[in-house]
């Protein structure tokens, strides 16, 4: 059975615990979805994928209406997936609309192919733009988290 290591709230890296101990650190919220692991063969990675760790989500949800713990950290990467499918949608629609108008001659010549350009250039932009916006917002989020793990740490004594 595999020892872990994991960084703790102040940065620290702990252990080794054995399997067992890791899933009461979950329990106790001590170790949380995001937070750094590392087997004692090398392997890192973070906790959540780890197989038969169960976090609690009991206040975790879109209907918790005080706002006690997020659920941003969670969801991030299929907001970017979904980012991703629907900037390569727009430039499909964008490359159809520009060659259906092609044949009309609109505007001076090579319009089209200018447009064409332009477009290409700015679909690669604007999804790292929306990267890097995405990964702004989950930096604020996993600093909450980060304090939040803190606090309960100090607050236990």
């Amino acid at each position: 059975m595999a020892n872990f290591f994991y960084t703790d709230a102040d940065g620290n890296r702990q252990g080794p615990v054995s399997e067992q101990r890791l899933k009461e650190l979950v329990a106790q919220r001590v170790i949380m979805p995001m937070t750094l692991l590392e087997t004692d063969g090398g392997h890192k990675g973070v906790a959540r994928q780890i197989p038969g760790l169960n976090f609690p989500t009991d206040e975790i949800g879109l209907f918790d209406i005080g706002f006690t713990r997020f659920f941003t950290n969670i969801y991030i990467s299929y907001i970017w997936i979904l980012t991703i499918i629907l900037t390569l949608l727009s430039y499909v629609v964008c490359l159809g609309f520009l060659f259906s108008i092609a044949g009309y001659n609109l505007g001076p010549p090579g319009t089209v192919f200018v447009l064409f350009i332009v477009l290409t250039i700015l679909v690669p932009i604007s999804l790292l733009v929306e990267r890097m916006s995405l990964e702004a917002i989950i930096v604020f989020f996993r600093i909450e988290t980060h304090l939040r793990a803190i606090r309960e740490k100090y607050e236990k004594g």
